[in-house]
């Protein structure tokens, strides 16, 4: 009778409240983590898309090159080429493209084609700045196969005495490390090969 009269003892109102005070913080522990969590995850959702729309605009740009003399170049550590291009900022149609690694980040510069121009000085930068494709780029290299099936060497031709122009060869290989993982290597066959261009 006494204690419905009286109610809780002091004692109980301290048990009670560290008890709900524990299931508060286990609450706002697991509330914390499900948003560190979300958050984890969409930017790694996003990363993984950006890498899902680099791989595809370097592999669509490569696909698309045009098999003509000294319309394509390129060594180790870039390459250059002229391809058709969906609007891409300002630059659109028929462009110059060099796709290099600098400063940990992998680039790609355009330049309009012109065909009353120099084929071998293009004006890059003239309509659209380098655009940076991927930061925290660790390794970037490139590799040409000169015919199907070919073994990987770092240059499209064979290097000679001459002044010989640059063709088109097989295939190119691209090994990228970004953010300290290896992606697998992008192979991409070139649409307009034909043995002897």
């Amino acid at each position: 009778m006494r204690r419905a009269i009286f109610g809780f003892t002091l004692v109980e109102m301290i048990v009670a409240v560290v008890i709900f005070s524990l299931i508060m913080l286990a609450a706002v522990s697991a509330l914390k983590m499900t948003g560190v969590t979300f958050t984890r995850v969409n930017e790694f959702s996003a990363e993984v898309g950006r890498n899902r729309e680099v791989e595809r605009f370097l592999r669509s740009a490569l696909t698309a090159a045009i098999a003509k003399e000294d319309h394509f170049s390129g060594d180790s550590a870039s390459v250059e080429w002229v391809a058709p291009l969906d609007r891409v900022g300002s630059a659109g149609g028929f462009q110059h493209l060099k796709l290099y690694w600098s400063a940990g980040g992998l680039y790609v510069s355009f330049a309009p084609y012109d065909l009353t121009a120099d084929i071998k000085n293009p004006e890059w930068g003239a309509v659209l700045e380098d655009y940076l494709l991927l930061s925290r780029v660790d390794a970037f290299d490139i590799g040409y196969a000169r015919a199907p099936g070919g073994v990987w060497e770092t240059s499209p031709q064979e290097q000679s005495s001459g002044d010989q122009p640059q063709q088109l060869p097989a295939a190119i290989r691209l090994n990228l490390a970004v953010n300290n993982k290896l992606w697998p290597p992008l192979i991409v066959a070139f649409d307009a090969w034909e043995p002897g261009l």
